[in-house]
């Protein structure tokens, strides 16, 4: 085994609106809040979010059909 690394696990995300889970690295879209980062599945569940925050600003999740 000399000379491999071992492979860090991604960390993953979750899209605060639809529940879907999100890689960071390749988020369609990414917002800030209260001190936290957001990621989203798509530019759709960003602006649900951009509409109302606070509704998704605590880890909560919903669904919306993904």
């Amino acid at each position: 085994m000399f000379g491999r690394k071992p492979k860090k696990a991604a960390t993953m995300a979750i899209d605060p609106v639809c529940g879907m889970t999100v890689d960071p690295a390749k988020a369609a879209a990414t917002r800030e809040h209260d001190g936290t980062t957001f990621y989203f599945c798509s530019a759709s569940c960003a602006q649900t979010f951009d509409a109302d925050p606070h509704r998704y600003g605590h880890g909560e999740s919903h669904t919306h059909g993904h």
